[in-house]
């Protein structure tokens, strides 16, 4: 299915008109792995999948986001910047205090 999005995004094709070009052009066809006989994804199917898509990635996105604080919270980083060389100034201080 993601096959099927690149589709549309190099042709901007409407769900409806991939549908249409993956049944009539036999280069969407062979470039989704698909037979000649195999049952092609309808407008609904592309629409409802890309929306999976985009959730997944919100969903990852704001996950993320939640475990790079957990990981703020518990290790301080303590960057000090003046004129020594970095490496001696960086230092992780656990959330315990060690």
């Amino acid at each position: 299915m993601l096959k099927v999005l690149i589709l549309q995004a190099m042709h901007s094709l409407s769900d409806g008109r991939a549908e249409f070009l993956i049944r009539d052009r036999l280069f969407f066809i062979w470039f989704l792995g698909l037979g000649l006989a195999d049952p092609v994804p309808d407008a609904n199917t592309i629409w409802t999948f890309r929306e999976a898509l985009k959730m997944a990635i919100r969903e990852g996105r704001n996950s993320m986001n939640g475990a790079a604080f957990r990981l703020w919270r518990r290790f301080k980083l303590d960057i000090s910047l003046n004129s020594q060389p970095p490496n001696q100034e960086i230092r992780l201080a656990s959330f315990w205090g060690a």
